[in-house]
Protein backbone atom coordinates (compact mmCIF):
# COMPACT_ATOMS: atom_id res chain seq x y z
CA UNK A 1 0.00 0.00 0.00
CA UNK A 2 2.81 2.50 0.56
CA UNK A 3 4.41 1.73 -2.89
CA UNK A 4 0.97 2.57 -4.27
CA UNK A 5 0.92 5.89 -2.40
CA UNK A 6 4.45 6.89 -3.38
CA UNK A 7 3.48 6.14 -6.90
CA UNK A 8 0.45 8.53 -6.42
CA UNK A 9 2.67 10.90 -5.25
CA UNK A 10 5.24 10.33 -7.82
CA UNK A 11 2.66 11.34 -10.37
CA UNK A 12 1.38 13.92 -8.78
CA UNK A 13 4.92 15.79 -8.93
CA UNK A 14 4.99 14.61 -12.43
CA UNK A 15 1.66 16.24 -12.96
CA UNK A 16 3.00 19.75 -11.26
CA UNK A 17 6.02 19.69 -13.43
CA UNK A 18 4.45 19.00 -16.89
CA UNK A 19 1.63 21.88 -15.93
CA UNK A 20 4.61 23.97 -15.13
CA UNK A 21 6.74 23.63 -18.41
CA UNK A 22 3.13 23.75 -19.85
CA UNK A 23 2.88 27.44 -18.51
CA UNK A 24 6.88 28.01 -19.83
CA UNK A 25 5.54 26.86 -23.30
CA UNK A 26 2.37 29.55 -23.22
CA UNK A 27 4.94 32.16 -22.04
CA UNK A 28 7.18 31.23 -24.78
CA UNK A 29 4.24 31.64 -27.37
CA UNK A 30 3.25 34.77 -26.19
CA UNK A 31 6.95 36.04 -26.63
CA UNK A 32 6.95 34.89 -30.45
CA UNK A 33 3.55 36.50 -30.77
CA UNK A 34 5.10 39.41 -29.80
CA UNK A 35 8.04 39.08 -31.97
CA UNK A 36 5.56 38.32 -35.24
CA UNK A 37 3.48 40.96 -34.07
CA UNK A 38 6.39 43.26 -34.74
CA UNK A 39 7.89 41.64 -37.81
CA UNK A 40 4.13 41.42 -39.89
CA UNK A 41 3.86 45.64 -39.05
CA UNK A 42 7.35 46.35 -40.56
CA UNK A 43 7.00 48.20 -43.58
CA UNK A 44 9.35 49.26 -46.75
CA UNK A 45 9.66 51.81 -48.65
CA UNK A 46 8.80 51.92 -52.29
CA UNK A 47 9.70 54.74 -54.00
CA UNK A 48 8.08 57.49 -51.80
CA UNK A 49 5.31 55.23 -50.53
CA UNK A 50 5.38 53.00 -47.79
CA UNK A 51 4.15 49.33 -47.97
CA UNK A 52 4.12 46.68 -45.57
CA UNK A 53 6.73 43.82 -46.56
CA UNK A 54 4.79 40.81 -45.81
CA UNK A 55 1.33 40.66 -47.81
CA UNK A 56 0.36 37.43 -46.72
CA UNK A 57 0.55 35.47 -43.86
CA UNK A 58 2.21 32.23 -45.53
CA UNK A 59 4.85 34.58 -46.00
CA UNK A 60 5.90 34.91 -42.53
CA UNK A 61 4.90 31.62 -41.61
CA UNK A 62 3.69 28.34 -44.10
CA UNK A 63 1.97 26.17 -42.02
CA UNK A 64 0.78 23.70 -44.40
CA UNK A 65 4.43 23.02 -45.24
CA UNK A 66 5.62 22.99 -41.78
CA UNK A 67 2.57 20.29 -41.09
CA UNK A 68 4.17 18.13 -43.97
CA UNK A 69 7.52 18.19 -42.92
CA UNK A 70 6.15 16.55 -39.58
CA UNK A 71 3.80 13.80 -41.32
CA UNK A 72 4.61 14.42 -45.15
CA UNK A 73 2.59 13.47 -47.73
CA UNK A 74 1.27 9.95 -47.27
CA UNK A 75 -0.37 10.55 -43.78
CA UNK A 76 -3.99 8.82 -44.51
CA UNK A 77 -7.20 10.40 -43.40
CA UNK A 78 -7.88 7.65 -39.88
CA UNK A 79 -3.86 8.65 -39.23
CA UNK A 80 -5.39 12.66 -39.46
CA UNK A 81 -8.29 11.83 -37.85
CA UNK A 82 -6.59 10.11 -34.73
CA UNK A 83 -4.08 13.20 -34.61
CA UNK A 84 -7.01 15.89 -34.57
CA UNK A 85 -8.81 13.83 -32.11
CA UNK A 86 -5.54 14.03 -29.78
CA UNK A 87 -4.90 17.31 -30.27
CA UNK A 88 -8.80 18.03 -28.64
CA UNK A 89 -8.06 16.00 -25.58
CA UNK A 90 -4.96 17.92 -25.04
CA UNK A 91 -6.40 20.96 -25.17
CA UNK A 92 -9.54 19.80 -22.58
CA UNK A 93 -6.69 18.57 -21.07
CA UNK A 94 -4.85 21.85 -20.47
CA UNK A 95 -7.94 23.03 -19.39
CA UNK A 96 -8.76 20.95 -16.92
CA UNK A 97 -5.29 21.10 -15.15
CA UNK A 98 -5.23 25.00 -15.34
CA UNK A 99 -8.50 25.17 -13.43
CA UNK A 100 -7.27 22.76 -11.08
CA UNK A 101 -3.81 24.40 -10.54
Amino acid sequence: MLEIDRLAMNEIELRKQTIEMMKIDDQERQVSIAFINRLVKSTEMKGDKEFYKYQQPSEVFDSKKAKLSVFGESATNEEKDKIAEMIRNEKLLNEIFEEGG
